[in-house]
């Protein structure tokens, strides 16, 4: 948790600066950009950020385990990353100048896999029981991003999307270097077969799953960016990086919860990691509901008189998928990952539905899409449980 707040809070200095050195625009194609490389960080992780918290932990065969899971995402990231090059002019027209040029190209084909590693080396210290190292890394990837943010505003979007990948990378050197000594686990690219013949199953009942539910929310910048305009994603990323403080408190938690459940013989209650992380949340959420727009006005006027409505309405919506997200965590510790699936494939559908046909009235339609999602996740997974 402290781990995520340092990358949200620093992430809130780091947009409120992006906001004061770079054009709604230039933000808004970049926030398109980092939805990309999120989806692709879904597409080609195929399950096994889960798979190395809820394996790890009992495994006998821990390098094996977690040099066949690197090689593997390593090519999806790849393979994918050319995909999307080769489909630019149909997936994002508005960055088709990623493929304008070698340096750009390459820049892209390095993006990807660096980003996937980083996601995975958080769920290998997760799985270790030493989450630490995870403070450590995020604090120090803010802090780079932060930096380097300020010294290139001159170059516009390459700014704000280069300042990712130097402090995603630094962190990643650092993560696999301490991932080394610390768990003497040596980094030899190869896939073992009799590993993912043992996980294979689990990982991915839990990709599809993970896909499903995912895929919906990191859609949405790139459909406000292709069905409204760049701007109005601007007006969107800044509300969703603000509210993002409050996600963290129940991805977290929950997180910890299914590791503290794969090392358990016994089913672990839900009931005080749900209490606790309403405690937290409910003040929090006042607090945004009651300072949202006086920190959104922080980033620019146009930011809060756009976004204040959609900040109110998804922080709402994320204060009611607390339970979703135990009661979901819960299946995936018993290993019933088909009803989850079919839990996720109801949800995100609607969603993506209900976002689409709601943006006619702009990024407030697409908070009441949010709301009415998580209480239907919320109902399903009640009856399906």
């Amino acid at each position: 948790m402290a781990g995520s707040f340092v990358m949200a809070g620093v992430g809130f200095i780091y947009w409120l600066l992006a906001a004061r050195l770079y054009t709604p625009e230039q933000i808004g194609l970049a926030a398109t950009f980092l939805s990309v490389a999120a989806i692709i960080n879904l597409v080609a992780m195929f399950g096994f950020a889960t798979t190395l918290i809820r394996y790890l932990p009992t495994s006998q065969a821990k390098d094996e385990k977690i040099n066949t899971a690197f090689t593997v995402i390593i090519i999806g990231a790849t393979l994918c990353g050319i995909i999307y090059l080769l489909g630019i002019n149909f997936w994002t027209v508005q960055l088709k100048f990623l493929k304008g040029s070698l340096p750009a190209i390459i820049f892209v084909l390095l993006y990807f896999p660096i980003n996937i590693i980083n996601t995975a080396t958080d769920s290998i210290f997760t799985a270790f029981r030493n989450a630490k190292w995870v403070f450590i890394s995020n604090s120090l990837q803010s802090v780079i991003k932060l930096i380097v943010l300020i010294l290139l505003p001159a170059l516009g979007f390459w700014g704000i999307v280069g300042s990712n990948i130097v402090g995603i990378s630094i962190a990643v050197a650092t993560s696999l270097y301490f991932i080394h000594h610390l768990y003497q686990i040596r980094f030899i690219p190869k896939i073992d077969h009799v590993i993912l013949n043992q996980v294979k199953r689990y990982t991915f009942g839990n990709y599809v799953s993970g896909i499903i539910s995912g895929l919906p929310s990191l859609l949405l910048p790139i459909l406000i960016t292709n069905r409204i305009s760049p701007e109005q994603t601007a007006y969107f990323y800044m509300p969703n990086m603000i509210s993002s403080l409050l996600i963290i408190i129940p991805a977290m938690i929950s997180r910890s919860y299914l590791t503290e459940g794969s090392y358990s013989e016994n089913e672990i209650a839900i009931r005080k990691p749900l209490i606790f992380s309403y405690s937290i949340m409910i003040p929090t959420t006042i607090g945004l509901v009651v300072f949202g727009e006086e920190l959104l006005k922080l980033f620019g006027k146009n930011y809060a008189s756009a976004g204040y409505n959609y900040l109110v309405l998804i922080s709402l919506s994320v204060l009611i998928s607390v339970v979703n997200y135990f009661l979901g965590t819960r299946l995936l510790i018993q290993q019933r990952i088909k009803r989850l699936i079919i839990i996720n494939i109801l949800t995100s559908s609607f969603y993506l539905i209900a976002s689409w046909y709601l943006s006619s009235a702009g990024i407030v339609g697409i908070g009441f899409a949010a709301i009415m999602t998580q209480l239907l996740s919320l109902l399903v997974l009640l009856i399906l449980r």
